[in-house]
Parts: C-alpha cells; structure tokens; sequence
C-alpha cells in the first residue's frame, strides 16, 4: 500500500518491434465476401497479453492478482494551461504503434519504477498459397500446371499469430483451411484466401488465378508433294500439325516402323520419307504441351501398290428394311463413295435398270415410280484400276398408307361429316400399307396436342371437336390427314308430362303428394334433346311393360295412378321421370 502524500507518475511508453503489411488484391473486388471477425484481446500460453491498436486501453489497480478480484478504474488527469486546473477524463489510450508496449509506474519521490508488458498488434498477417508438384508454364496472360499439382497456404503473423487462414476455391463461402489441396480437375482455378491473428485482424482476400491443363495436344498429319492417297513416292513429304487448347504445344516426336528412339518435328522440314524402303510403313507421331502432357502415339499407314477403287452404295433419306428388302421412299437419294489405299478414284460411274451408264456427280433420286429398282455402279483410278460392278436393288414405295376409323359403342350420324357420340363410346384406328408397311398413326382431337395412336380413343369432356388421324409408312410417307367432327353428347333428353287441366288438389298418400285430377282428364308426354335428338319416347303405366307413346293418354276410370316415363336419344344417353297422380269421379 502506498503512504500518504506520495505521488506517483505513470507513464505509458509505446514501442514497436516492426510493421507488417497487408497483402494486396490482385483483383479490386474479392469473391465471395470474407468472414465477419471480432477484434479482441488474446493471451498467449506464455501469459504474454496481445492488445488491438483500434481498442482503447484502460488502466484499473487489482485488489490481488486472483481472477474476479476487485479492481478500480484510473482517471486520466491533464492540467489545463489557464489556471493550473485538473480535469480528470476517462478515455482509453489510443495506441498508435504496433509492437511492445510497456505501462512504466515511477514512484515520484523515490524514483523506483515498474515496467509492465504488452504487445500491441495492428497489422494483418500475410498468406501464400504454394503450387507445387506439378510442371509449370507462364505465359504472358496466364500460369498453366500439370499434373499431380497441390495447394499449400502458408500464414504468417509478426506479433499475436495466426489464429487461422481461409480459402475459396472457385467462388464458394470460405471456410478454415486445414489440408493441402488437391487441385486434379482441368479448368481455370480461381482460389481466394486470407488469414487472422489472434487479436482479429484479418488479411486482405489474395486471388490466384491459374489453369490446370491434364490434357495432351492433338496432332494430326497431311501428305504433300507427289502421292496418290496412301501411296506416297520418295519426293512426298508428310506434314505434322498440332494443337493444344490449354498451355500450348512444345515439340512434336516421331518414329517410322519398329525404331526404338523418337526424332523431334521440323516443322521447316517436315518428315521426308526418302530413305525408306518400298512397301508397307507406319509413322508413329505424338505432341507435349508445355506442361508435360504427352499425347498418345498416333499412326499414320502407307504404302506402295497398285489396286482398282472400292466403290460403295449409302442411301441417305428415307430406308427401311423389311423381310431383308429395303425400302425407299421418292426422297431418298443414292450417294456414290469410292475409296483406294493405293490410288485416288478418277470417275464413278452408275446405270439404273437398263439405261446407259452416266458419271456419278451428286447423290441422286433412283426413280419416283412404286416398284423394284437396280443401281449398278462402279469406279476407276488415275491409273485406269476399274472395279467390278455392284448392284443395289431397293424399291420404291411412293404411296402413303390408308388409315381408316371405327366407333365402339353409342354412335350416330346424319350425313355431312358430323357424328354424335359419347364418353363411352371408342374410337379406334386403323391402317394400311401395300409395301413398306405401317410405321405409325398419329391424331389429334380439337386443338390438342398431336397423339400418337396406340389404344382406342376416348373423349371424356362433352363438346364439339374436329377429330383428325393420318399415318406414316416406314419410309416416312405420311397420309393426308382425315378430319371428322365429333359431338361429344353425355346429357339425356329432357321429360315433360302435361295434364290437360289443372289439378284440383294436392293430397298426401303414403307420404307422398299425389295430384287429384278428375274422370276424363288427359296426359301429354313429349321429350326434347340439345344434341342428337329424342330416339324414342314410351311410357309404363303401373306395373305394365314400357310401350311405344304414340297418342295423348285418356283416363276415364278413377283410381290411383303411376307412370313411368322413359326417353332415349340417338346416341343411348335415357332419361326416367316417375309421376303418381289419382283420377277421382266429377263432384
């Protein structure tokens, strides 16, 4: 405890051991956006006290140095000029150095002094991301690695530490880095990382950008100088092109027949095969790219003889195959191909049936007429080499199918193209073919969408429609469509029952209200229909079988009576209307 009257002078002495710069962006704004961290005050396992610069700092005296002791906060006291006066503040200290910092306590009559210890810690750490176990190439606009290539983050901090580095690769959240990474894909990497000290403060976000390229270059070859396809003379020259869609190629390799060591590609030079011997001979060719990628060996084969074309027959268009004959519709065309591993075709040529030869020149049309047709063709060199004639025989099917319709259940028509029907009634489909036979059937009902027919057709919903089907031979010759209107009717007709006169009363018999009428009272029955119209109308009279209505219903003979009226229309949709009535004498 201090005596009375002894002051003591404390001041605050701020230090630095260094500066340490934040990393810099290579891009102005970073993707995705970092974490939110906290500025605090850390203590290290040496009982060392990190401080952040932008946290003011409070001075208290402890009781004891126990944790939870009572502790009492110092005023900062600054005399005034004008007066002399004390003011006693209570702001923190602003530190403005990073580093060590000490808190001297000076006893003002003895002199003695304190010194206490902390580290100030302003700056952000540094991070690096090392790219290694690959190959590498720098361009001028980018950094290509190969194979095996792995991310390392290495954080540094000068004062309280690193607490922890994250990373985004290719735009994702970040997230704490822990392991190397394992960078195996081909594509443009954007990876992104920053670290935090212990006292909070975090790096700058540094983007690296590179491109992992796990893809060979392409290598292919041309023939110049004197050859005639595959057969090559001693002046022919073979050319040797490369490409590569990532770091670009470096050299191009090869090799004639079963040589053991591989020669690098002039590209001034080309591959001459002057000192080869005749016959038959491989070139194996491959390319690096500049980060190691090596293409799989291509092969190019060639030799010296002397062999008529082969000449083939391709139909494009329409072909089918059917019972192993094919096919074809007047759209289809007969292309004409010639090869030779010995010497470039010269002319094809081609006869249909018994016409002369003509000079093949273009895919052509064999005939438009139904019915079998010969194709004879046949090619010859540059050096007169003529192959034997070969046939196609198709035939042409030049008419489309004939579909036709059936309905199963309720149906009716009057002529002009209109036909009732109803929900239950089915409506199927059929078709023929005389020659390549039915490929599909195809209809469409109202502003639908086009079906295609595979079960019988049902309309659910009552309406108008204008049904269409058409079908399509193999050889995609397609019918002209056949409309026809349906009526879709689910409804019954309506009932009407009318008695000649009024009823002279309502009673109650049975629990049911029985209308009165007198002797000689007459009944009306009449039906009516809004679609297909009323078949029939008939009538059962108690217990009576149902019979025809023909004339008005004439009751002369009093007594309890009811009557069942039924009606149906063309297309079976009835209706049942029930009435009990009672004739009574005249009073």
């Amino acid at each position: 405890m201090l005596n009375r009257g002894v002051r003591l002078l404390v001041t605050l002495i701020l230090g630095t051991l260094g500066f340490l710069g934040a990393s810099g962006s290579l891009w102005a704004q970073p993707v995705p956006v970092p974490l939110e961290h906290e500025l605090k005050v850390y203590t290290s396992t040496s009982k060392m006290v990190y401080w952040p610069m932008d946290k003011p700092v409070w001075i208290r005296l402890a009781s004891s140095p126990e944790e939870g002791a009572q502790t009492f906060l110092l005023q900062t006291i600054q005399e005034l000029a004008e007066g002399g006066r004390q003011e006693k503040r209570t702001e923190g200290i602003r530190l403005e150095i990073p580093g060590r910092q000490f808190i001297r306590w000076v006893n003002y009559l003895t002199e003695a002094e304190t010194l206490y210890k902390f580290i100030a810690d302003g700056q952000p750490p540094e991070t690096n991301l090392n790219l290694t176990d690959a190959p590498i190439y720098q361009s001028s606009r980018m950094t290509y690695y190969g194979r095996g290539l792995m991310g390392t983050l290495r954080s540094v901090d000068d004062l309280s530490g690193i607490e922890n580095a994250y990373l985004s690769v290719d735009g994702v959240p970040y997230s704490i880095y822990e392991n190397p990474l394992n960078l195996n894909q081909e594509k443009t990497y954007i990876v992104r990382h920053y670290a935090v000290d212990h006292v909070g403060y975090a790096s700058k976000p540094v983007e690296v950008l590179f491109t992992v390229d796990l893809t060979p270059p392409t290598t292919t070859h041309t023939v110049t100088n004197n050859f005639l396809g595959d057969i090559l003379s001693r002046q022919s020259v073979i050319l040797l092109s490369s490409g590569d869609q990532l770091s670009g190629v470096r050299e191009i390799r090869y090799r004639f027949d079963n040589e053991t060591t591989t020669r690098k590609y002039d590209p001034e030079v080309g591959v001459t095969v002057k000192d080869l011997l005749d016959g038959e001979h491989v070139l194996h060719y491959f390319a690096i790219d500049q980060v190691e990628n090596v293409e799989i060996a291509r092969e190019y084969k060639f030799e010296l003889d002397r062999t008529a074309p082969e000449v083939e027959a391709t139909l494009i268009g329409d072909v089918a195959l059917v019972n192993d004959q094919q096919y074809v519709s007047p759209r289809t065309r007969v292309q004409l191909d010639a090869s030779d591993l010995r010497a470039q075709p010269q002319v094809i040529e081609y006869r249909i049936n018994e016409l002369p030869y003509s000079e093949y020149v273009t895919p052509f049309i064999p005939r438009v007429a139904p019915g079998p047709v010969q194709v004879i063709f046949k090619s010859r060199d540059r050096l007169g080499n003529e192959s034997e004639p070969k046939t196609l025989e198709v035939v042409m099917d030049a008419l489309p199918p004939k579909s036709s319709h059936e309905f199963t259940g309720p149906f009716f028509s009057q002529g002009l193209g209109a036909v009732w029907l109803t929900s239950n009634t089915r409506i199927s489909l059929s078709a023929t073919d005389d020659l390549s036979g039915v490929q599909t059937t195809s209809y469409r009902v109202g502003n639908e969408a086009e079906n295609l027919y595979e079960r019988d057709i049902i309309i659910p919903a009552e309406g108008q429609y204008m049904f269409s089907y058409w079908s399509v031979d193999r050889v995609n010759n397609r019918e002209v469509t056949s409309p026809v209107f349906l009526i879709v009717d689910n409804t019954p007709p309506q009932i009407m029952t009318i008695f000649s006169i009024d009823p002279l009363r309502v009673e109650k018999e049975d629990g049911v209200d029985v209308k009165i009428f007198p002797v000689n009272s007459l009944l009306y029955l009449t039906s009516t229909d809004n679609s297909a119209n009323v078949r029939k109308l008939e009538y059962a009279l108690n217990d009576e079988p149902y019979q025809p209505y023909g004339e008005t219903l004439f009751f002369d003979k009093p007594g309890r009576y009811r009557i069942s009226v039924r009606a149906e229309d063309n297309v079976q949709n009835q209706a049942v209307q029930v009435t009990e009535f009672r004739i009574v004498p005249q009073q």
